[in-house]
């Protein structure tokens, strides 16, 4: 059998029988090696090679022997595992005995898989093996780390993810598509409910349209087709600043694969499809270009409440690599809105970018894409020109269709104005304008308190992430 011995380049029972008797502690147990001298190994190479050796043991008496300690600013550590992976006989903390067993021989099979390799073996797996095959245990090492982190921090998202662990004790909540597919589900429909439920309680009416207006006609046809194409244009022109971003994050720590979705299976590919290209466009629209964007119009100029209402969607999604993509999309989206006055070209604008982020990210198209940001990276002048040209080519071109596309399809009647209501009397108009004033402060409020919650989530995640 082959026997290495760290910090020297000896390998062999022989080597290991003369370098115990020339340089061993016999008083030292399984660690008759632990004082080992240069010296010492440099006589037992001479040994080794002048005398003949021939060990021979009972077999049946090989067992495993492993001993950690961790040293800390909080103390040392020590662990001592016998006979077998779980066979754990000693835990000290700074020399206090916290746990002892005595081993147990009889827990070490012979038909243990692992006795049949050797140190050649091993080294073999670890100078031939595939790498690129190999990246499911670095995943694994990294996931594991957070969550022991987490754990020993005491972190409220890790006693979250410990209850829902309880609940499913047979689903990895942290990598299994199906779940997180069917939560995407559950929490877009739970919003969209509140709101509808709270709307009818409140007795409100929402002030905004899907698709009809009562102050003219839209062709939809056209509204999709300019929508789809917005879409496109827009995924074209930020998917270079998007990545150069990503990049960066990466530089300060932040995982690629960073609240990635996992769809390993078909149920999961299904779920995910449904929550981020059907469900979500729709009930996230509906929030964000419909209750919240046209609450802002009301009360700032059209210019903030785009770029509030995009910066709530970006902030929405409390993920640190997103935040560049989904605040252009929130905007774009919140403009199409305005020039439309209808949402439904923004469900689909949503709906057409989250299913091209989708087809790229799990098709050949992502391999090629990589190729194409390696040679920018070696070309570092022609990388800044060519994102600013495209970022620039398509800002332009989005400005032209919703300028000239979007404002084709839609066919407002001038005569109709809807942003002077009219009132029965003074007391009537006075009472509106008070309940407008009212409803003011409180938007204003709400709309920092939950901006301020999910800046404090984001910025939660990017610190995780990092750490």
């Amino acid at each position: 059998d082959d026997v290495a011995f760290p910090g020297t380049e000896m390998l062999g029972v022989e080597m290991a029988i003369a370098l115990g008797a020339l340089g061993g502690d016999p008083g030292a147990g399984l660690e008759v090696l632990h004082a080992v001298t240069p010296e010492a190994e440099r006589k037992a190479r001479e040994a080794a090679g002048l005398v003949r050796l021939h060990p021979q043991w009972d077999r049946a008496d090989l067992g495993m022997y492993v001993k950690i300690a961790i040293e800390t600013d909080r103390g040392v550590g020590v662990a001592e595992i016998q006979h077998r992976s779980d066979g754990l006989t000693l835990k000290m903390r700074n020399g206090e005995v916290l746990e002892q067993h005595d081993p147990d021989p009889s827990a070490q099979s012979r038909d243990d898989p692992i006795l049949k390799y050797r140190i050649r073996d091993f080294y073999r797996f670890a100078t031939e093996a595939p790498v690129e095959k190999l990246d499911f245990l670095l995943d694994a090492a990294h996931y594991n780390t957070r969550l022991a982190r987490a754990a020993l921090d005491g972190r409220l998202g890790a006693g979250i993810g410990a209850g829902l662990q309880l609940v499913f004790p047979d689903v990895n909540i942290t990598k299994n598509g199906d779940f997180n597919g069917a939560f995407m589900i559950f929490a877009q429909v739970a919003s969209c409910v509140f709101i509808f439920v709270y709307t009818r309680c409140a007795r409100k009416k929402f002030d905004f349209t899907i698709v009809r207006r009562a102050d003219g006609g839209a062709n939809v046809a056209l509204l999709v087709v300019f929508a789809l194409l917005t879409a496109a244009v827009l995924m074209i022109g930020m998917y270079l600043p998007t990545t150069w971003y990503g990049l960066l994050m990466r530089v300060i720590g932040i995982p690629e694969d960073f609240g990635a979705l996992e769809m390993e299976t078909v149920t999961s590919v299904i779920m995910t499809v449904i929550a981020t290209v059907f469900l979500a466009p729709v009930f996230e629209e509906i929030i964000y270009r419909g209750v919240l964007l046209h609450g802002l119009k009301r009360q700032k100029r059209a210019v903030v409440a785009v770029l509030l209402s995009a910066l709530a969607f970006m902030l929405m999604h409390m993920n640190p690599l997103q935040v560049v993509f989904q605040f252009a999309l929130g905007a774009v989206a919140a403009i199409i809105v305005l020039k439309t006055g209808r949402v439904l070209p923004a469900m689909v604008m949503h709906a057409a970018s989250n299913a091209l982020a989708l087809v790229i990210s799990e098709t050949a198209i992502a391999s090629s894409l990589s190729a194409c940001i390696e040679w920018l990276m070696a070309n570092p002048a022609a990388a800044v020109f060519i994102t600013l040209g495209i970022a620039a080519a398509a800002g332009a071109l989005i400005f032209v269709i919703i300028r000239f596309g979007f404002g084709k399809a839609v066919r407002i009647d001038s005569s109709a104005d809807d942003e002077t209501p009219e009132y029965a009397d003074e007391k009537e108009r006075m009472t509106a304008e008070a309940l407008a004033k009212h409803n003011v402060g409180t938007g204003n409020v709400m709309y920092w308190v939950g901006a301020g919650l999910c800046i404090g989530m984001l910025v939660m995640n990017l610190i995780a992430a990092i750490i």
